[in-house]
C-alpha cells in the first residue's frame, strides 16, 4: 500500500502487521499498541533537507485527534520510532504522519507541513507495526531576483531559491539550506545566502543545490549571470550521451533541461531521454505505448513537459507527451500526427492528418484532451511552433506566406524576394526565426521581429530566446556548413563556432538548435561522423 505525497517527501507504507490477539475476533474495549518505525536515508544517498529533521504523528478516532507524538532524525540517517499506546482495536483509525522544517514557518507563526500521509488502518489487538520510509520529491528549485540585464561591475544583487515538487508544492524556501556557487568567482562572486556581486565582465553559471544533499544525486538549478553590456566570449561544450553512437538534441528549456532521443539501443529504437547539467541524461518511460517501436522527444516546456513522436505497430504514429509528474499521455486522435513544440500551458503543436491519403498539416492542440485544431495554409505541407502567451507562428509549403499570432487574428511575416518562409522557432515577445527557401541554391537565415524582417544572410535561423538572442548557422553558395552564429539586433553576426571551447577533434559542425532566456544553447554536430547532442553554456 503506497502514499504519494504531495508536499516535501515521499512516505511509503511498507508494512501492518499484528502480534498477539491472533484468532480473536476484535472487540472495541479491546486496547491496541502501534509502533512507527520511521526509516531516514543515509547520507551517502539523495536524503531529505537537513531542516526536515523531525516527524510528528496524530491518531483520529472517531473524529477525535489524540495528542501528537514526535521523533527527531537520527543524525546520519537511520531508524527512529514512535510508540502510541491504549488506542480501541476494531476501529479504522486515521494516522496524520508528517515531517516538518522547524526554520519553515507560516505568517502566524506555526508550522508548515512539508509532507504527510494519512493512512486509515483497521487495528488488531496488541502490537501493531507501521513501517515508513522517507525520501526526497523535490523535483525543481526556482531562482528567483535574477538580473533581466547584464550587471555593471560592483552591482549587487540577492538570489532567493524555492525547492517544489512535481506539482509546483513549495517544499522548502529557508534560504540557509541551500548552497550556492559560481562557475567564474572572478566574474560573479557568490556568498552563502545567495547574494551576487559583479566582479568584473564576463558570464557565469550560477548553481543551487540542496543544503545536505552536496552528493552525485543533489537537486540543483543553474541560471548564467552576465556582467558588462559585452555578450558572452567564450562558451563551455558539453557532451549530452557520451558513450551513445547516435543522440540528438532539439529543445531547451529556461532551467537548461534538454530533449533529445538515442539511436543506438537495442534493436536500433529512438528512444527519448531529457538531460540536465551536472545531472545526466534521464530515460524516458515509454511503457504506455502499446507494441512500442520509437520515439522522438521534440520539444519541453518551463515545466518539465517533454513533447515527442511515438511510434508503434498498434496505434497511428502519434505526438506522445510525458509530463513533469512522470505521467505520459497519448492525446486522443483518430489520425496520424509528428510533435513539434509545447507550451508552458500545456499547448502543443504539430503536423496532422486525418486520413492516411491526405496531406499533412499544421495544427494546434490546447490540451491533452482536445482534438488538434488545423491552422489555416493554402498547402499542406508546413509546420507551427507554440509560445507561453499562445500565439502561434506557421509557415505554409509553397505560397509563400508565413503567419504569428493568433489563428485568425494573425500577422502575415514578409518573405525575401524570391524565396518561401520557413518558420523554425517562435518566442514569448512574437519574434520568429526561420529562413528563406529558393527555389534551388542556399537558404537565407531571418529573423522576425516588432522592427521587422532581419535578413542575416546565406543561412538559417533556428532558435531565438525572449531576448531576441538568435542562434543558427551560415552557409556558402552551395548551402554547405560553414559555421555557427548567434545574432542579435544590437550586436549583429557572430561566429558562434569560435567561441566554443572543450571540443575535441572527434567534434564538426556543431549547428545550435534553440536558446534559452540564460543563453544557454542546445546543438548538435557530428562526433566521429555520427549525429551528436551537445549544450553550450556561456562563460
Amino acid at each position: 500500500m503506497k502514499f504519494l505525497i504531495q508536499f516535501g517527501l515521499v512516505l511509503v507504507l511498507l508494512g501492518l502487521c499484528s502480534c498477539g490477539g491472533s484468532g480473536q475476533i476484535p472487540q472495541a474495549s479491546q486496547k491496541s499498541k502501534v509502533q512507527l518505525s520511521v526509516n531516514w536515508p543515509v547520507n551517502d544517498t539523495r536524503f531529505i533537507h537537513d531542516r526536515a529533521n523531525k516527524v510528528t504523528a496524530t491518531v483520529t478516532v472517531s473524529g477525535v485527534a489524540m495528542p501528537p507524538v514526535s521523533t527527531s532524525r537520527p543524525q546520519g540517517g537511520g531508524t527512529s520510532f514512535l510508540t502510541l499506546e491504549n488506542l480501541p482495536s476494531g476501529t479504522a483509525i486515521s494516522f496524520d504522519v508528517w515531517s516538518e522544517d522547524t526554520n519553515l514557518n507560516s505568517q502566524e507563526g506555526h508550522i508548515v507541513r512539508l509532507s504527510e500521509a494519512k493512512p486509515i488502518v483497521v487495528l488488531e489487538p496488541g502490537l501493531n507495526h507501521l513501517d515508513f520510509a522517507l525520501q526526497s520529491n523535490t523535483t525543481k528549485i526556482d531562482i528567483s531576483g535574477v538580473p533581466s540585464n547584464p550587471m555593471n561591475i560592483g552591482d549587487l544583487v540577492h538570489l532567493t531559491a524555492i525547492a517544489k515538487n512535481s506539482d509546483g508544492v513549495m517544499v522548502l524556501s529557508s534560504q540557509d539550506a541551500f548552497v550556492w556557487s559560481s562557475s567564474s568567482p572572478l566574474t560573479v562572486s557568490m556568498d552563502s545566502f545567495g547574494t551576487a556581486i559583479g566582479i568584473q565582465n564576463g558570464t557565469s553559471v550560477i548553481t543551487v543545490r540542496e543544503k545536505g544533499n552536496e552528493t552525485q544525486n543533489a537537486f540543483s538549478s543553474f541560471v548564467s549571470i552576465t556582467v558588462g553590456n559585452s555578450p558572452p566570449s567564450t562558451y563551455q561544450f558539453v557532451e549530452l550521451a557520451p558513450g551513445h553512437t547516435y543522440s540528438r538534441a532539439t529543445g531547451i528549456n529556461a532551467d537548461g533541461t534538454v530533449c533529445g532521443y538515442l539511436y543506438d539501443s537495442p534493436g536500433n529504437i529512438n528512444y527519448s531521454f531529457t538531460y540536465k547539467f551536472g545531472t545526466g541524461i534521464q530515460m524516458l518511460d515509454t511503457t504506455q505505448i502499446p507494441t512500442f517501436t520509437g520515439s522522438q522527444a521534440m520539444g519541453i516546456n518551463d515545466l518539465g513537459d517533454v513533447l515527442g513522436t511515438a511510434y508503434s505497430f498498434q496505434n497511428p504514429t502519434s505526438v506522445f507527451v510525458w509530463n513533469h509528474d512522470g505521467t505520459s499521455t497519448y492525446p486522443s486522435h483518430a489520425g496520424e500526427s509528428y510533435a513539434l513544440s509545447i507550451n508552458a500551458s500545456g499547448a502543443f503543436t504539430g503536423v496532422y492528418r486525418a486520413q492516411f491519403f491526405d496531406d499533412f498539416g499544421p495544427a494546434i492542440w490546447s490540451s491533452l484532451t482536445a482534438q488538434p485544431q488545423g491552422l489555416p495554409t493554402s498547402t499542406r505541407s508546413s509546420g507551427a511552433y507554440i509560445a507561453n502567451s499562445g500565439h502561434v507562428a506557421w509557415w505554409n509549403g509553397s505560397d509563400s506566406t508565413a503567419f504569428v499570432g493568433l489563428p485568425g487574428s494573425s500577422t502575415s511575416l514578409s518573405s525575401i524576394s524570391g524565396t518561401r518562409p520557413v518558420v523554425l522557432g517562435l518566442n514569448n515577445t512574437d519574434s520568429v526565426a526561420g529562413y528563406g527557401l529558393p527555389p534551388g541554391g542556399a537558404t537565407y537565415a531571418c529573423v522576425w521581429d516588432q522592427q521587422g524582417r532581419a535578413d542575416l544572410g546565406l543561412g538559417q535561423t533556428n532558435g531565438i530566446n525572449d531576448s531576441g538572442v538568435a542562434v543558427g548557422v551560415t552557409v556558402d553558395q552551395n548551402g554547405a556548413f560553414t559555421s555557427a552564429f548567434i545574432w542579435t539586433r544590437t550586436t549583429g553576426l557572430k561566429n558562434l563556432t569560435q567561441m566554443i571551447q572543450g571540443m575535441d577533434a572527434s567534434w564538426s559542425g556543431v549547428i545550435p538548435v534553440g536558446i534559452n532566456k540564460n543563453g544557454w544553447i542546445v546543438a548538435e554536430g557530428l562526433k566521429n561522423g555520427q549525429a551528436a547532442g551537445c549544450l553550450l553554456i556561456p562563460q
